[in-house]
């Protein structure tokens, strides 16, 4: 009776780890170096290219996010890559947009994904 238990106990064990590892989103910069962050509005300070910073601006106003966007942050990574994240709080939940370019500023992909709720 009691190994039963201890192998229902595993299962329920192994599939809460199972839906959580999909539920919980990764952050897809864990290991990108930071090289700033800034209030939305004041991202002139910040060291991000030219190119990058209009197609970010671009971005946002084609996702009609401009009154959304609170926070910006500026990534590279080993390979010469570069990403933004902006950040947003929305419907109760807060949003990160990660705009990820190539060497040549390109943008390659953009990433949505929820971090967290607030005011719940």
């Amino acid at each position: 009776m009691h190994r039963k238990k201890l192998i229902l106990a595993l299962v329920a064990l192994a599939i809460l780890i199972a839906v959580g590892a999909v539920f919980i989103p990764r952050d897809p910069l864990r290991n990108w170096k930071s090289d700033g962050e800034t209030l939305w509005g004041l991202e002139e300070s910040m060291p991000i290219p030219k190119s990058v910073l209009a197609d970010v601006r671009a971005y946002v106003n084609e996702a009609r996010l401009q009154a959304a966007i609170g926070h910006i942050a500026y990534y590279e990574n080993n390979s010469g890559e570069h990403a933004v994240r902006l950040t947003s709080m929305s419907g109760g939940m807060y949003w990160n947009y990660v705009l990820i370019y190539d060497k040549s500023n390109s943008r390659e992909k953009v990433i949505k994904y929820s971090s967290g709720t607030y005011g719940r």
